[in-house]
């Protein structure tokens, strides 16, 4: 029988950036490619322009039965365009889940 003191998820000390200019972040990506093909230092430790970070080092564990959501200002993060409200709407209809169900 399982137990419900059973950790499922277990996340330590994870961070993630991101960048407000779609066109600095596809650069910042080629970048990155760049630097990890040709092993130099990572430098993911610090921000560059225009960037921010969305989750510092947070851990958590998730046990059996217990459900963890993360909402940020626009949503979790689910379309940097949209409001968080928008963002739950758009969520809602990809999973066919109705508007009155969402409310």
């Amino acid at each position: 029988m399982p137990n419900p003191d059973d950790v499922l998820i277990k996340v330590e000390n994870i961070s993630k950036r991101f960048c407000r200019s779609l066109k600095r972040s596809m650069l910042y990506g080629i970048e990155d490619i760049a630097r990890d093909s040709l092993h130099l230092p990572d430098r993911s430790n610090k921000l560059r322009k225009d960037e921010f970070w969305a989750v510092d080092d947070v851990s958590f564990e998730v046990k059996r039965g217990e459900c963890l959501r993360i909402i940020g200002r626009n949503g979790a993060g689910f379309h940097p365009m949209l409001t968080s409200r928008e963002n739950v709407y758009m969520n809602g209809a990809i999973l066919s889940i109705q508007y009155h169900e969402v409310t």
